[in-house]
């Protein structure tokens, strides 16, 4: 079942209804979204733990919530992605 605009709101924080619909269309789950969060706000220190990059659904998450501005939480107007 597809995620709701709530649920990735409650996962990502503020986010605008054009990348919560994406989200909604590559059909994330939770997890993808957890996992896309993480590796956004620490990928060098998952990369330093030797972790493969994302691929798939959660590259592509990350894909567009950078293509939003979202990778910078200042660029949130300081609501972290959390």
């Amino acid at each position: 079942m597809a995620l709701s605009i709530g649920e990735i709101r409650a996962a990502l924080g503020p986010v605008d209804d054009a990348v919560a619909a994406e989200v909604i269309r590559l059909d994330a789950t939770l997890a993808d979204l957890q996992a896309a969060k993480a590796w956004m706000l620490s990928d060098e220190a998952l990369a330093n733990d030797h972790r493969s990059p994302p691929s798939g659904t959660v590259a592509r998450i990350i894909d567009v919530l950078s293509t939003d501005g979202l990778e910078d939480p200042d660029e949130t107007d300081g609501a972290p992605l959390a």
